[in-house]
């Protein structure tokens, strides 16, 4: 079974005091909900550049970047249906912001890959969030205790033709599967 970092639980209690006091004034269904809000997993994020990923290097340990925010799912009901994204501001456990608030699908999605990780992940592997933004890709990057990782996709778009939803990447399997994929162009002029 996967575990990941933990916070201490003041500053677990600080994030969710503050989705406490943010979702309700949401203008989506989540701000039209009376029930009590929970604090679920949560998880650090990392963050993977299209430079990073066209360099070459195979070993997502030497070109992953932290980010230094963390997701947290948010439940209400025992569903998730919002995800928060928190920064510490300081060095104190209770010196930290809730960045983003997300409603949808996209913790939903999330849910769904965390427990097929729990279930599927080989050994006891640290996870944390790998965004990778220029791909519109969420995975789960797995760190085992003999410093080997791999990778689970959470989400990517419906266009993706070379990774899968639900397979375990070795590092270097899931860059090679990454680099055939098309990024996203933005507006050129």
């Amino acid at each position: 079974m996967a575990h990941v970092d933990t916070l201490n639980s003041v500053t677990l209690e600080t994030i969710a005091s503050q989705v406490g006091k943010l979702y309700p004034t949401l203008a989506g269904e989540l701000g039209k909900l009376k029930a009590g809000a929970t604090l679920a997993e949560t998880l650090p994020v990392w963050f993977l550049g299209v430079d990073d990923i066209i360099s070459g290097n195979n070993d997502v340990a030497s070109i992953a970047q932290n980010t230094g925010r963390w997701h947290s799912q948010i439940r209400i009901g025992g569903v998730a249906s919002a995800a928060a994204r928190s920064i510490p501001l300081g060095g104190d456990a209770t010196d930290w912001q809730v960045r983003q608030i997300f409603e949808g699908q996209y913790p939903q999605q999330i849910d769904r890959e965390i427990d097929w990780v729990d279930e599927n992940a080989a050994g006891d592997p640290l996870v944390r969030i790998l965004e990778i933004p220029a791909y519109h890709i969420t995975a789960f990057w797995l760190l085992n205790a003999d410093k080997s990782s791999s990778v689970v996709v959470a989400t990517i778009p419906e266009t993706a033709q070379f990774l899968r939803k639900r397979e375990v990447y070795s590092s270097q399997a899931f860059l090679d599967a990454v680099r055939k994929e098309q990024f996203v162009v933005g507006i050129q002029s």
